[in-house]
């Protein structure tokens, strides 16, 4: 039997769950993993600086930094909000991320994060909702940020995270 028609099952770290939301791709063996090729690639190998993006609100952007606090407050019309402060030599920016209070349970303070969004300006520069990766020095190899980066085609409950 060729290895490339081996169910995709047995490819370490998906087991059945992952499994059945792959198939969901049309995802069912190696090969086919092989052959499911990104829609586009984001270029997020620029890091810009916290006070480089106070002026580039409405673009996504990629920034590297420290995590200074983090709170959970809900809104007037029930919405969860879970905020974070990051900050670099030159500033702060707010990680935003709504109706996702579980966020805060990833995260602790004085951890190295590096965050690609789009910047936004409300009461305080924030990004929202955006990819991140914790590192924990500057030779880590990152899967999502600080480099170009593949954009799949999704279906229901299957994350860019995955399949990246």
């Amino acid at each position: 039997m060729d290895p490339l028609d081996t169910s995709a099952q047995y490819i370490k770290g998906v087991g059945p769950k992952k499994f059945q939301l792959l198939n969901k791709l049309g995802i069912m063996t190696t090969r086919d993993v092989l052959f499911y090729l990104p829609r586009r690639h984001e270029d997020r190998s620029k890091f810009l600086s916290i006070s480089e993006i106070k002026s580039l609100v409405g673009q996504f952007h990629t920034i590297k930094g420290t995590i200074q606090s983090s709170s959970i407050f809900r809104t007037k019309t029930k919405l969860t909000i879970f905020q974070m402060a990051v900050s670099d030599s030159t500033g702060i920016v707010y990680a935003t991320w709504f109706n996702q209070p579980y966020m805060k349970k990833y995260f602790k303070i004085g951890d190295n994060i590096i965050l690609y969004g789009k910047v936004q300006r409300y009461k305080r520069l924030q990004i929202n909702v955006p990819e991140y990766e914790l590192i924990t020095n500057d030779d880590d190899q990152t899967i999502h940020t600080g480099r170009i980066v593949p954009i799949y085609p999704l279906v229901e409950n299957v994350r860019q995270r995955m399949l990246r």
